[in-house]
């Protein structure tokens, strides 16, 4: 199965000891059925039903446990889909500022520019009292703010200090 992605049906491991064994995970079984788990021919993993009791499965539920491996990998494979497109997504959501990748891209923006017309601008680093308090209730989010043309007093200013 592992290079063929066909399910494996073992109705009496006495007449396949072999492959019994090579599928065998933890225990002795009577017979066993084994299905990829895949999307887009990509493996995800392995669904394994097995059972001391010879002759307990048929084809019919080969089908059935496959259905379940194609619809499991769907949701694995959707879900994973979600969180890269949650990674490529600029913007948090919660929060609606930036996250940190376009910030980064923006401040590198920022610097070179700087250095090419001899500009200035800050950065400011805020801390958050009762930050614990903040987390534990909102979740975790870290500022920064970036300030094109300001210097070391604007800055000060800014952040009310």
């Amino acid at each position: 199965m592992l290079w063929t992605g066909r399910p494996i049906l073992i109705q009496d491991v006495r007449h396949n000891p072999q492959l019994a064994e090579e599928i065998r995970l933890e225990k002795n079984f009577g017979l066993a059925i084994c299905v990829q788990v895949a999307v887009d021919q990509t493996t995800l993993g392995y669904v394994h039903a097995d059972c001391i009791e010879a002759g307990a499965f048929t084809e019919a539920d080969v089908r059935v446990v496959q259905a379940f491996a194609d619809f499991a990998a769907l949701a694995v494979n959707k879900s994973m889909l979600h969180d890269a497109n949650l990674r490529l997504d600029p913007v948090d959501h919660e929060t609606e500022l930036q996250k940190l990748a376009p910030f980064m891209a923006k401040l590198q923006e920022h610097l070179d520019r700087a250095r090419l017309l001899h500009e200035r601008f800050a950065i400011l680093l805020m801390d958050v009292d009762n930050f614990k308090h903040i987390v534990s209730t909102f979740g975790c989010d870290e500022f920064i703010v970036l300030r094109s043309g300001a210097g070391a007093d604007e800055a000060t200013n800014f952040a009310g200090v």
